[in-house]
This record gives structure tokens, C-alpha cells and sequence, in this order.
């Protein structure tokens, strides 16, 4: 005889598939990291470039090299991703990685961390090339308190291929952070550091900007979106070297409302501990 175990066993087992099926995922469950980039010759009809997190063999796009979720690389040190420009000559990316931990609840002294930087970007033509570059994640959450934001930049701008100097290169370094949780969103703005123009010969330029405190937060556990963006301009035949673009949630900032009760709270037990004291004496 089946005992009463073995004639609901099928159905809990139904009812467990279905609860795993439901149940919350990771950040990263399905990859989420994107890339794109708006690549324009002057003159010419801008390209679009693209990649996401854990995609080899994509359509149309710059398959990612590297197979760790949050991890998105494109091109190595020794082999460029390679796209034709329309006007003649190419654009080549050599070793750009895009890292994301969105993969939260973190907390103070954890600070969640979207990073990209590319070994160098080389514009092989003799049009100049400029990019408007955005790479965001969604899916990092941290505590409901304030927390703070920063957020730096940097790169080398160095000519090539008998060329002797970048006289007209410029970048500008943006972030942006959105608490609905929707990439690529330029909601709140973390940095922007205006557009830095070159001079003459080499340039090497940097920035970086503690921005605004961003909460305190209701989302509960769906978490916010990071965006990192730069623009730039590469003059005929010169390289960015170094390029580097980051930012950071610096942890919990105490919310003044909490410390203020904190402090009610110290002075009415100071005064309880002074009543009772000096009822005793009496």
C-alpha cells in the first residue's frame, strides 16, 4: 500500500519546481553588463558598438571574451577588436574589461563597483574619430540609508603612425545613477568633469568628483542601475592610452533623523539615571 508521503510526492514535487521557477535570482542570473559606443569619422555615418556580459557569439555586435558574469572584456593585449571606418583606415580596441559586483544586499565598508578600462583605443585614419561610450549594470543594492557616491576618470592621449601630436583630442568623463533601476538611465549625475581639450604633443588628463548622497532608498531588494560614460575625441592617427572610468557607492551615511534619535535617546536616559539617583539619596 502507498503510504500518504508517496501519494503527495508528485505533487510537492510539482509545487517545489514550481517555486524554484519563481523564486528570486541573482543580479547576475542573466548577465546584465552592457557596452555600447558611438563611433563617428568626420563626416561619415556614426557606427554603432556594442557587447553584453557573457554574449560569444552575438549578431551585429563585439562578442564579449571572457566567460565570468559581471566580467566583460573586448579584445585582448595582443589582438584588437578591429571595425572598418567608412572614410578609410580603422578603429581598434585593444584589452577593454568592464567589471561589475551588482550581486548585493551590501553593506558599509562594501562599496559596490562598476569599472571599465582599456589598454589603449587607436584611430588608424586620417579623419579624426570621436565616441560617446556608456557602460551600465543594474541589479546593485545596497542599505535604505544615504549612501555616498564617487566617481574618477583618466587616459593618455599619445599620437601615432608618424603623427607628432594630438592637437584636438578632448574627453569629458561622466556617471550617472538612477534609483528606478533602468541602465543606461542619466538620471542623477555622480561626475562630469566639462569636456578637457588637449594641447599639443602627448596630454594626460584625470578626474574625479565625490558626488551627491543618493537615498534613502524604498526599492527593497531590486536595487538601482550605474551608468559610466565618456565622451572623446581621437584627432587623425593618435591613440588613448590607459583608458580609465569608474564609480563606486561608498557605503552608509547616517541619516540625520537617526542620529538625532540617538541622541534623544542618550539625554532621556542620562535624565532617568539622575531621577532615580536622586530619588535614593532622598
Amino acid at each position: 500500500m502507498m503510504s500518504r508521503f508517496g501519494k503527495w510526492l508528485p505533487a510537492m514535487l510539482v509545487v517545489a519546481g514550481f517555486a524554484l521557477l519563481g523564486a528570486p535570482r541573482d543580479a547576475h542570473a542573466v548577465p546584465s553588463l552592457e557596452l555600447t559606443a558611438t563611433i563617428t569619422q568626420q563626416g561619415q555615418a556614426p557606427i554603432l558598438f556594442h557587447a553584453s556580459d557573457n554574449d560569444f557569439n552575438p549578431p551585429n555586435t563585439v562578442p564579449d571574451q571572457n566567460g565570468t558574469i559581471g566580467n566583460l572584456t573586448i579584445g585582448s593585449s595582443t589582438v584588437a577588436a578591429t571595425i572598418p571606418l567608412p572614410g578609410g583606415g580603422n578603429f581598434q580596441v585593444f584589452a577593454s574589461t568592464s567589471t561589475s559586483n551588482a550581486q548585493g544586499p551590501l553593506g558599509p565598508g562594501n562599496p559596490s563597483v562598476l569599472n571599465s578600462n582599456a589598454q589603449s583605443v587607436l584611430n588608424n585614419s586620417a579623419l579624426p574619430v570621436t565616441v560617446v561610450l556608456r557602460i551600465s549594470d543594474n541589479g546593485f543594492v545596497v542599505p535604505p540609508s544615504p549612501v555616498s557616491l564617487s566617481g574618477s576618470g583618466s587616459g593618455l592621449f599619445t599620437p601615432i603612425n608618424g603623427n607628432t601630436n594630438v592637437t584636438g583630442a578632448q574627453a569629458q568623463i561622466l556617471a550617472w545613477f538612477n534609483a528606478a533601476n533602468i541602465k543606461f538611465a542619466e538620471t542623477t549625475v555622480v561626475q562630469n568633469s566639462g569636456v578637457i581639450a588637449a594641447p599639443a604633443g602627448s596630454f594626460q588628463f584625470g578626474y574625479s568628483d565625490n558626488g551627491p548622497l543618493v537615498g534613502p532608498f524604498t526599492y527593497g531588494s531590486t536595487g538601482h542601475s550605474e551608468t559610466l560614460g565618456l565622451n572623446f575625441t581621437l584627432p587623425a592617427n593618435t591613440q588613448l592610452l590607459g583608458r580609465q572610468d569608474a564609480v563606486l557607492d561608498f557605503g552608509v551615511v547616517p541619516e540625520p533623523g537617526s542620529l538625532a534619535l540617538v541622541i534623544t535617546g542618550l539625554g532621556t536616559l542620562g535624565l532617568g539615571t539622575w531621577q532615580r539617583r536622586r530619588r535614593a539619596r532622598a
